[in-house]
């Protein structure tokens, strides 16, 4: 039947129930390519086929050149072991996000991408599909925002901001918004949506003030005047924002800045006066000195420190250092025997320590 081109004929023969399945996949290739609306309504209706194995026949239909207006039967078979079957298994999602991005319209990409396949099920991850193949394969289609998202799934928020302003400022100002754990890293993000916002007006210089002030309330106070005074010209002068801004809140900003760099002036002249010590340390160290009194005792066993005791077995990791026995000798002079001090340790501290 298949080379005769009847595939409706062939494809009640598969239906039989003694008609193994592996059968189904051997003529999928040949199937799909005669009549891929019956050969996947049939899918569609048979049961345990594994949509893994059906991989190839669906790439090989999927690479044709189709009618615009023509539906793919691949994504509407994917779509249903997707989203009715729940098959997790990655090739299958990877299949369907490619089908995806070769679509004129974005927005099925975008809802699959955004879809918690695991919702309910605990430790399971939210998606299944490959995220460094799927930013692969959306960067090479020119899927965007598609690449805005997955950036922003794999935490590389400042990347996804960077793109977003490419494509779309609302969609910039609405990831930068999305960190809401990390402050520093929140105000860094809309500090590059500012300076695109500053820069890339062509207006005149009040115009350009005017929309970069507007901007502030958009960050609802993360970001102040002096954070985006840098974007603006040298040339630009205190005057410029007078009509924009009260003035006693630019004195105001120009103060804490000022009192900012008072301060940071002193935490560096007390970072200098620290090294300065370190250093005087570490001279006088090298002059440091104990003096052993000829009669001075071991603070465990009380015999003397410099007399040679013929009964005192030495570690096997310590050699006699001229006719006296190894000691320590603390800053507060005390002293000890080596294997005196070691086994006193041992005995006062648990194995931990």
């Amino acid at each position: 039947f298949v080379q005769l081109g009847e595939a409706k004929r062939a494809l009640l023969v598969l239906q039989k129930p003694n008609v193994p399945t592996e059968l189904q996949y051997k003529f999928a290739p040949d199937l799909i390519m005669l009549d891929a609306y019956e050969t996947v309504e049939s899918w569609l209706t048979t049961k345990d086929l594994n949509p893994r194995k059906l991989i190839p026949a669906m790439m090989r239909y999927s690479s044709e050149p189709r009618a615009k207006n023509e539906t793919n039967e691949v994504i509407k078979y994917l779509e249903y072991c997707v989203h009715r079957l729940l098959n997790e298994d990655p090739g299958v999602h990877n299949l369907l996000l490619s089908l995806y991005a070769k679509q004129e319209d974005e927005s099925m990409l975008l809802r699959f991408l955004q879809c918690k396949f695991a919702k309910g099920k605990s430790n399971g991850p939210e998606f299944f599909y490959d995220p460094k193949y799927a930013l692969r394969l959306c960067l090479k289609e020119r899927r965007m925002r598609a690449c805005v998202y997955i950036y922003s799934t794999m935490s590389m928020h400042e990347e996804a901001v960077a793109l977003a302003l490419q494509v779309d400022l609302e969609l910039a100002m609405a990831e930068a918004d999305r960190v809401e754990d990390d402050k520093d890293l929140r105000k860094k993000l809309w500090l590059m949506v500012a300076k695109h916002v500053i820069e890339r007006e062509k207006g005149t210089k009040r115009e350009n003030i005017r929309k970069a002030v507007a901007f502030l309330k958009e960050t609802d106070g993360l970001l102040k005047i002096e954070d985006i005074l840098p974007f603006f010209p040298d040339f630009a002068l205190i005057d410029d924002f007078k009509a924009f801004i009260h003035f006693e809140a630019i004195c105001s900003s120009l103060e804490d800045y000022n009192e900012q760099i008072e301060k940071l002036k002193q935490e560096m002249s007390d970072a200098t006066h620290s090294a300065d010590n370190i250093r005087n340390d570490i001279s006088a160290l090298a002059q440091r000195y104990v003096v052993v009194r000829r009669d001075e005792e071991c603070g465990v066993c009380g015999k003397k420190i410099l007399n040679v005791d013929e009964d005192r077995r030495l570690g096997r990791a310590y050699a006699a250092m001229g006719s006296m026995a190894p000691f320590y000798v603390f800053p507060c002079e005390h002293s000890f025997h080596s294997n005196c001090l070691i086994a006193h340790v041992m005995r006062c501290t648990t194995e931990a320590q």
